[in-house]
């Protein structure tokens, strides 16, 4: 079962490797590495993987293409909802206590059915004005949240747009075409559906989470003593996590622009191709770069 478990680990690394050793081959060993426009050339068409944790500036970066005033809406009427929701709880739990101490003392008041009636319409009243409260708190975080990833897709978008058409033709010759499809398809396309949606629902979890831990403590304050190890086990598997993770999509990424660079370039010189007969060996190229891709893909989800 073990090495049941490596084998794809194993297979993805070999995988990786040999796009790697195929790739320095392609680049450094059809030109000469004396020549310094020709290290250029190498360096460029050689896509860096990166390593280690996202630089703070990257989040920083989002945030201002978000809107720094989107997004404090958004944190704001979160944050506020979620403390509502709360406090409808302690009101709800209110309620239920003086309606079992008004059945308690019933027998001996003569008029307590009137004084039911009233405590019922003011808890009643008091507790669909929260739930109002908590539904309009909703009705503009929600689309506070959207309007955020809405502004930091089109600002990022317009950016890379705009630094991409401004290179110069050296910059295309040497940047293989795989490479900036990758950025403007694939990467914009986690931007637009994938950032924003899970920002929304992280800061949902994360206040849910506080506000449970607080009511709990606060109820039952030994609750702290399980607190305390509870999280740093969960820090402990979240790091792990999003450390394979990042690294997979690192890879995933890494090993899908060589795919569209291939399939772009046989496309363009296809007419040769067929006519030195190398459809064979384009097509075991195109394969083996699929399915390393596909193995990092597999991993990742």
């Amino acid at each position: 079962c073990g090495s049941g478990r490596r084998n794809p680990l194993r297979r993805l690394w070999s995988s990786i490797s040999r796009y790697s050793e195929e790739a320095e081959e392609e680049v450094v060993g059809d030109h000469p590495a004396e020549d310094g426009s020709n290290r250029l050339i190498n360096s460029a068409a050689t896509e860096e993987r990166k390593y280690g944790t996202i630089p703070a500036r990257m989040y920083w970066l989002y945030l201002q293409s978000s809107g720094l005033r989107m997004v404090a809406t958004f944190f704001v009427s979160a944050l506020a909802q979620q403390g509502l929701r709360v406090y409808t709880d302690f009101w709800l739990q209110g309620w239920t206590d003086r309606n079992q101490h008004n059945e308690g003392e019933l027998g001996r008041d003569v008029s307590g059915g009137q004084v039911e009636g009233d405590d019922v319409q003011y808890h009643f009243r008091v507790y669909a004005l929260l739930s109002g409260l908590c539904i309009v708190l909703a009705a503009v975080s929600f689309p506070a949240g959207q309007r955020a990833g809405s502004n930091a897709r089109r600002r990022l978008h317009r950016q890379l747009i705009s630094s991409v058409l401004r290179n110069s033709i050296h910059f295309f010759q040497t940047v293989p075409l795989g490479r900036l499809m990758n950025r403007l398809s694939i990467d914009i396309a986690v931007v637009d559906k994938k950032i924003a949606a899970t920002s929304q629902k992280l800061v949902q979890f994360v206040l849910l989470c506080l506000c449970a831990v607080l009511i709990n403590s606060f109820v039952t304050p030994y609750f702290i003593l399980l607190t305390v190890p509870i999280c740093a086990v969960y820090w402990v598997v979240q790091k792990f996590y999003r450390c394979s993770s990042r690294e997979l999509q690192r890879i995933e990424s890494l090993t899908y622009s060589p795919i569209i660079a291939h399939f772009s370039e046989t496309i363009e010189g296809v007419t040769t191709i067929r006519a030195y007969g190398q459809q064979a060996r384009f097509t075991d190229t195109l394969f083996r770069r699929m399915e390393a891709n596909n193995v990092a893909q597999v991993m990742l989800n």
